[in-house]
């Protein structure tokens, strides 16, 4: 039977509608940038990283049974505690090999994706804005992150401005922003994104996954939002 990494590989966006992705890779270290990436340029073709996929739940979606997994480092280990093991890596692992983009506060990382992987992640949106240039072999993607002093809030005009600049004088044709995703929240749950990348043959789509989690335990909810929305 394949593991979930190669289920992930070989359905794609079908695979991403019954089954969320929730970023934790790094999870015990820090996650903002836990390959200690630049802040990238345009043009640049980013690194690509070994993944893994591991069960973390069941959820419902829209009233349906799904499934969540955190995207963690191939390395990382698997347990807690005395429980706590290395991952076994052998020849017939089925890493997810995948371009990486960080995030940072006050700070626009950015780069640009090619042939040398299949998939593309980056980490939770959870005010941040994603930008992409299209679906051809070598979009150029970003992840800005600019925050309100006085109201400690995304700023989306911030981003906006630090966008344009980024990527010489206007706006990327496709965004991902705070108000897409980013409903008004309901008691103590609020809602993030997850966004991945996939390629086919000279192509790439992006889309995002939309789920909730409850503030005070850090526990998902059920979603009822769709978890495979093209950007």
């Amino acid at each position: 039977m394949d593991g979930s990494n190669q289920r992930f590989m070989n359905g794609g966006a079908a695979w991403l509608a019954n089954h969320l992705i929730v970023y934790g890779v790094n999870k015990t270290g820090g996650s903002d940038n836990p390959f200690g990436q630049g802040i990238g340029t345009i043009g640049t073709e980013l690194p690509v990283h070994d993944f893994d996929l591991r069960k973390i739940g069941d959820i419902m979606n829209q009233g349906n049974a799904a499934k969540a997994y955190e995207l963690r480092k191939l390395t990382e280990t698997i347990g807690s505690g005395k429980a706590t093991k290395a991952r076994k890596i052998t020849g017939s692992t089925n890493e997810i090999q995948a371009y990486f983009l960080p995030w940072g506060r006050g700070s626009t990382f950015r780069g640009q994706l090619g042939v040398n992987a299949d998939y593309f992640f980056t980490p939770t949106l959870n005010g941040c804005t994603f930008a992409h240039t299209g679906a051809g072999p070598n979009p150029s993607v970003a992840h800005s992150n600019f925050v309100d002093p006085l109201t400690t809030m995304a700023d989306q005009n911030a981003m906006n401005a630090d966008l344009t600049n980024v990527f010489g004088g206007g706006m990327p044709p496709n965004t991902l922003i705070k108000a897409t995703y980013k409903h008004p929240a309901v008691g103590l749950e609020d809602f993030k994104a997850t966004v991945v990348g996939i390629r086919t043959g000279n192509t790439w789509n992006f889309y995002y996954q939309n789920y909730k989690v409850d503030l005070v335990q850090g526990n998902l909810v059920n979603s009822g939002v769709s978890m495979c929305v093209q950007i």
